[in-house]
């Protein structure tokens, strides 16, 4: 692995212009053999064509500058693997580029003029590298999606995702008929089931803003409108559909006082969605009714929420005009990917996907493929993005992630109700829920109902979703043929014959607890169920490092209390396990904000804060005196029952070092893989490769 050997420019000196400064670097680069060359920040307009000598060059940074083009030269660059350019001016790219044939990363970020779409450009530098969780977008995919652009017709896309999401009868449909088509609402209207897409709703009166160009109008944006069913037991199944580059109705009703499912909704936004735009809607506000909502501390909690608009469905329509115009002018200024030119090729492929979707519930694949191809799209990798794109705008549903099962690859939904109505089906089945939750993938035919769009080939499909969502779980040794669907459940706790006087080992407080996740652990840790399965609605018994482990769920307490049954020595690694299914479902649900308590031995309704046990013991603090206790009580003993004196101090260790200027010698592979060493004396950190400079 070649050590680095690392040019960066330096500050100017007065008179000196930043072609001056970018020169004397690309010289001393050629006399060092330098690997890593840095000319970030320096307000170059034009990189000198000295720059194609450096043929040894791996890493090339020109982020943050003022380039509008850069040299046909820099194609003899010919060692590159990685080019950064991110937050330019760039107006075209030069052909050169495609002879960069060692060139692994290429980031384009924050070129507008080139009109690159994000799932074109691929992740950020610091989203492939700080995370490790995603993989940059390929240097070749990226270049024949722009040279594509320069010999085809290109056309705006004018078209965004509308979501509209919230609880179960707050008026939805409602809400969304009076927007769309001036409907005031219908007392009798049914609950929505799964998910209603009100196909391509032309806005015509909200243009983009502006005057008109050239004497023509603004184009008109197509909204796809997505209104979902608040069901509780449909929230998993919304997680199918929840993309970025969309804007969210979060809609509440002002009649449920202090609703907290705020919480729950604007965290699972952000998860799934990132920092899309949020309007948070509280419909049915008429008097005496009206929510209050603490919307200050919310904005800072989720600065995406654009604002707090109060409805009614009224024929009044108190807020719906408001709500039209906040609408639009979100979508024009927030949504930019609006404005993104396409190749015609694209829109050929788009329309037709368009046309089957009136026929047809589901298209294969290959059968999407082949239509890229008579359109001259031949890559797969450029297939795969441009169903990326279809995806997030609304007009399929596909799962394209790497890992995922075979068959989410070979199948994309034109209409996502065909999944909805066939997850809702199982997941409400009396049958399965007779069978206390077992499903025989064999009786699928029956549970769902109709062969015509249910047909044997397509029950992998279903199965496969529900598994990848956590909605079921293969049964152990059935040979993929029979499931268990938690939310299906008796509600019954069985009797498990613990001892009463056994105190919690562990307890989980939650601000939110959410629904379904109790059965969402139970997929997680269905590996350790008991050989006799006990598993309940709210609780189950699991088998831990040769323990008994008892999870119960408390929903008027909203805690989840956690027992332990076995050899002494091996209680607290059974917990540990149990720590880690639940910090992994945690990390789905992070709006249920849990909290870890140590229940006391002696009087388990009271307890002890574990992450406050833990800075007492890290200041030699020996006692402590919980709320509510009549005595003290030992810090070590209290934590010493969920895990062992020797990890926690591990832990801090670790922390310490993670907090100390820890200096290191970085080295770069072929595949840009940063590997870090602690050396004592070196000038370089971490921060040089993860800050500023890239």
């Amino acid at each position: 692995m070649p050590q680095m050997k690392l040019v960066r420019a330096r500050k100017p000196r007065e008179g000196e212009s930043p072609e001056d400064i970018a020169r004397e670097c690309i010289a001393r680069a050629e006399r060092e053999r330098a690997t890593n060359l840095y000319l970030s920040n320096l307000g170059l307009m034009a990189l000198p064509p000295e720059i194609g000598r450096l043929t040894s060059l791996n890493t090339l940074s020109l982020a943050r500058n003022r380039l509008t083009a850069l040299p046909p030269e820099i194609g003899r660059l010919t060692s590159l693997t990685a080019l950064f350019v991110v937050n330019n001016q760039l107006t075209a790219l030069p052909p050169a580029l495609r002879d960069l044939t060692a060139l692994g990363e290429l980031y384009l970020h924050g070129n507008d003029a080139l009109s690159l779409p994000p799932e074109v450009l691929g992740p950020s530098w610091q989203d492939v590298h700080r995370t490790g969780q995603k993989k940059a977008a390929k240097p070749a995919d990226i270049l024949d999606y722009y040279f594509r652009g320069q010999v085809e017709a290109k056309r705006r896309l004018n078209e965004a995702k509308l979501l509209v999401v919230g609880p179960e009868a707050v008026g939805k449909t409602s809400l969304v008929n009076y927007l769309l088509h001036d409907q005031p609402c219908d007392p009798h209207e049914p609950k929505t089931p799964g998910v209603i897409i009100r196909e391509r709703i032309n806005v015509e009166s909200w243009r983009l803003p502006g005057p008109p160009q050239n004497g023509a109008q603004p184009d008109a944006v197509n909204l796809n409108v997505w209104d979902f069913g608040g069901q509780e037991i449909m929230y998993e199944t919304h997680q199918f559909f929840l993309s970025a580059r969309s804007l969210y109705l979060l809609v509440l009703e002002a009649r449920r006082e202090d609703d907290d499912s705020i919480l729950y909704w604007l965290k699972t936004i952000q998860n799934r969605a990132g920092d899309a735009p949020v309007i948070v809607v509280i419909n049915k506000a008429e008097p005496p009714h009206e929510l209050r909502l603490d919307e200050p501390r919310l904005r800072r909690q989720y600065p995406n929420v654009r604002a707090f608009i109060r409805t009614s469905c009224l024929p009044a329509g108190r807020g719906i005009a408001e709500l039209r115009q906040l609408i639009h002018a979100v979508v024009h200024s927030e949504l930019p990917h609006v404005r993104d030119e396409f190749p015609s090729s694209y829109f050929a492929v788009k329309e037709e996907l368009a046309v089957r979707a009136r026929q047809n519930d589901v298209v294969d694949v290959a059968t999407y493929h082949s239509l890229c191809a008579e359109q001259g799209i031949n890559k797969e990798s450029e297939q795969r993005g441009f169903l990326r794109l279809l995806d997030q705008i609304g007009v399929v549903v596909a799962h394209t992630e790497a890992g995922a099962p075979d068959s989410l690859h070979k199948m994309t939904l034109l209409n996502p109700n065909w999944i909805t109505q066939g997850v809702y089906r199982l997941l409400t089945h009396t049958a399965v829920r007779g069978a206390g939750g077992e499903l025989d993938f064999k009786c699928l035919g029956d549970l769902l109902g109709d062969p015509q769009a249910y047909p044997q080939p397509r029950w992998r499909f279903i199965i496969d979703m529900m598994e990848t969502f956590g909605l079921c779980f293969e049964i152990p040794h059935t040979g993929h043929q029979r499931y268990l669907i938690p939310e299906q459940l008796t509600p019954q706790e069985p009797d498990v014959n613990w001892p009463e006087e056994d105190a919690p080992r562990l307890r989980y407080d939650y601000k939110l607890l959410p629904p379904g996740l109790i059965a969402r652990f139970i997929v997680e840790a269905h590996q350790n169920l008991t050989k006799k399965r006990t598993a309940w609605h709210n609780g189950v018994l699991l088998a831990a490092d040769g323990c008994e482990v008892l999870v119960r769920a408390d929903r008027d307490r909203r805690a989840v209390d956690i027992w332990v049954q076995g050899p002494v020595r091996r209680r607290r690694g059974a917990l540990a396990v149990v720590r880690n299914h639940f910090a992994a479902v945690h990390r789905l649900n992070p709006a249920a904000a849990p909290q870890e308590k140590v229940p006391l031995p002696d009087r388990p309704e009271l307890n002890a804060d574990y992450e406050t046990l833990l800075k007492m013991e890290a200041a030699n603090r020996d006692e402590y005196w919980p709320d509510g206790a009549d005595h003290e009580y030992s810090v070590r003993d209290l934590l010493d029952g969920v895990e062992p004196a020797e990890d926690r101090a591990a832990r801090r260790q670790e922390t310490r070092s993670a907090d100390g200027d820890v200096h290191v010698m970085v080295n770069i592979d072929k595949k840009r893989q940063v590997v870090a060493r602690d050396i004592k004396g070196s000038k370089l950190n971490l921060g040089d490769l993860e800050g500023s400079e890239l």
